[in-house]
């Protein structure tokens, strides 16, 4: 049976609504992240989501055709995400300078082993989660490129769907080995005499 496009459009709502739930808890642990890739995430974050927002502009109609996000407002996004980063480091470095991490209280105890580790594993799920959305765009340009809408794209999606998939097992093998050195190691043998 074939779906309605009133319920492919309940369908989308209610993804876009939980895809709204999973953005705000991401940008929760954004301050987790390694500088290095904290602001590619939180764009690629705020441009998946200008989608979701555009398709609600156009009443969740997304088997009409392609919906994205246009270069301006694209420019934008990524302006205010830079902009936050700056702030967010400028906060942060103003705070450190406040308060020292080595200073002992009962309200700030400096634990940099815990940190490290800490900061390894965001590292780790940071690769992972860009490791399967690669794999998502992977199968999505893959779909795409079984049914191209125009025959001058025709070949773009399998382009696409090779360049994720390249992207999606560099990450992947990168967090694969990151989480090897999270697991702890065995402690060696003792030799009896």
């Amino acid at each position: 049976m074939t779906p309605s496009n009133r319920q492919v459009r309940q369908a989308v709502q209610e993804l876009l609504d939980l895809a709204e739930r999973f953005y705000s808890k991401g940008y929760q642990g954004l301050k987790d992240l390694p500088d290095g890739s904290r602001t590619a995430i939180r764009l690629a974050g705020v441009v998946y989501q200008e989608i979701g927002n555009e398709i609600r502009r156009q009443d969740f109609c997304v088997m009409s055709g392609r919906i994205f996000v246009p270069l301006q407002l694209k420019l934008k996004l990524v302006a205010k995400c830079l902009i936050s980063e700056m702030q967010y480091r400028f906060i942060r470095t103003k705070k450190s300078l406040l308060v020292s991490p080595f200073v002992s209280t009962s309200l700030n105890t400096f634990q940099p082993h815990r940190n490290i580790k800490m900061n390894y594993e965001t590292r780790y799920l940071a690769y992972l989660g860009i490791s399967l959305t690669f794999v998502m765009a992977t199968t999505l340009f893959f779909l795409m490129g079984l049914n191209p809408k125009e025959t001058v794209y025709e070949g773009l999606p399998w382009i696409y769907s090779g360049g994720c998939a390249l992207i999606a097992a560099v990450t992947g093998i990168i967090a694969r080995r990151m989480n090897q050195h999270l697991q702890p190691q065995p402690e060696p043998a003792k030799a009896h005499h």
